[in-house]
């Protein structure tokens, strides 16, 4: 039996079809963070940062996006380059990345960003989306940024750890983490011959105390870790626009 054969005879049974179903169900059980998806860390020459995805990019887990992603990368930039930053925030949670696209269209091109993070693909998982719609759909989000933002530094993340959360049963577990493998390499193969674009990895472990009382999405702790490891895999040499701005807005 191929690879497929045996993804599809774990997957395509009632029981993983009924634990899929109650698995969108939770990811909609907390809310999002509270709006406006919009801000600002305080420093000079600021870094105009766009955060795009589903319910990790809304914010799910943590009330103020401060504590979520865009605060953290944020601070992140502020520590490396001293510099400020002003943050939107486009997403919907449970949101596929096909839905992205078609439904939020005007706000991922309503502003250039120089630094724009990504992170889609949990839905898609869940849902057992092909990769070549997976590909399709990436590439066309990513091509749209581009579009708008023609010299932003776009970092795609990669999907969560499904086999980490406890609060998924078997065999939904094994069934997203194999679906979720196919999907990041997927990701990996989109991403990797674009210019300016670098995927970048999540935690590979979800210590206590960082997941939020859901058990599925980050708390602010667990939002801290991820950006923190997201950037560590980053080269300076990557980010070395932003500091070169900095220092050409110093010399000026």
């Amino acid at each position: 039996m191929t690879f497929w054969g045996r993804l599809a005879s774990l997957t395509l049974t009632p029981v993983y079809l009924a634990q899929a179903a109650w698995a969108g169900r939770r990811l909609t059980a907390l809310p999002d963070a509270r709006k406006p998806w919009s801000g600002a860390l305080a420093g000079p020459d600021p870094i105009r940062l766009l955060v795009v995805g589903d319910s990790t990019a809304a914010g799910v887990g943590v009330t103020e996006q401060e504590d979520g992603l865009p605060g953290n990368i944020a601070r992140e930039l502020k520590h490396r380059f001293t510099r400020g930053t002003e943050w939107r925030v486009v997403a919907e949670t449970a949101v596929d990345t096909r839905g992205l696209v078609t439904r939020h269209l005007d706000g991922l091109t309503e502003a250039p960003a120089d630094l724009i993070f990504v992170t889609v693909g949990s839905s898609d998982a869940i849902k057992l989306r092909p990769q070549s719609a997976f590909a399709r759909d990436l590439t066309a989000l990513l091509e749209c940024l581009r579009k708008s933002s023609p010299d932003a530094l776009i970092l795609v993340s990669q999907l969560p750890r499904f086999a980490q959360l406890k609060q998924f049963a078997e065999p939904l577990k094994s069934g997203l983490a194999r679906n979720s493998a196919l999907l990041d390499a997927t990701l990996i193969a989109v991403v990797s011959p674009m210019h300016g674009v670098r995927a970048v990895a999540t935690p590979p472990i979800y210590p206590p105390g960082t997941l939020s009382e859901d058990g599925l999405h980050p708390n602010a702790r667990g939002y801290r870790d991820w950006i923190d490891h997201a950037f560590v895999g980053v080269p300076d040499e990557t980010l070395g626009f932003f500091a070169r701005s900095s220092e050409a807005e110093s010399g000026a």
